[in-house]
């Protein structure tokens, strides 16, 4: 895109806000944006906190995001990009049932192949093997999932449009 993606508009609003509203919209009370612009992001609103991992890719940010929910005394974190704005209340809500329901460690979203940037994490259950499998040198959210218990949610495809070049807006 060549800009953060978090302040990217569409509809005249920021990526970052569209993705918020979905969460909000699904019961979720308490919404941190792990990294980004801290203070544009708190204009917008937003609870940030600081990535313990910078540079480390979106593992870092879902360790990031399970430490802070462990510190607030939470069990379940889900962890969406910011980049994908047709994100809705409705995916996010079943994401949230299917890990319960399941009793699974991670609920995927997948569409034509696992997101797990889209996903509904156990803290309890994820977190020492998330942090194991980083320590080992292991980058890759999907190879990371490889040690939980996991349960898929189908999505539309559409839900889930990633955003990465300024052309993926036109016929949003």
């Amino acid at each position: 895109m060549g800009t953060d993606k978090a302040f990217v508009l569409l509809d005249g609003r920021p990526l970052v806000s569209l993705v918020v509203d979905a969460v909000r919209g699904a019961g979720i009370v308490s919404v941190v944006v792990v990294g980004g612009h801290t203070r544009r992001l708190e204009a917008l609103g937003l609870t940030v906190v600081r990535d313990d991992l910078p540079g480390e890719g979106p593992l870092g940010g879902i360790l990031t995001a399970l430490s802070e929910a462990r510190r607030r005394g939470l069990d379940t974190v889900f962890v969406a990009s910011c980049d994908v704005p047709r994100l809705t209340s409705a995916v996010v809500a079943e994401l949230l049932a299917a890990l319960e329901d399941a009793a699974a460690d991670v609920a995927v979203a997948v569409t034509t192949r696992p997101e797990p940037l889209c996903a509904a994490w156990s803290v309890s259950r994820c977190a020492a093997v998330v942090q194991s499998a980083f320590e080992s040198g292991e980058r890759s959210v999907i190879a990371a999932l490889a040690g939980l218990t996991q349960v898929s949610v189908a999505v539309e495809p559409g839900v889930l449009v990633n955003l990465n070049r300024p052309r993926d807006l036109e016929g949003l």
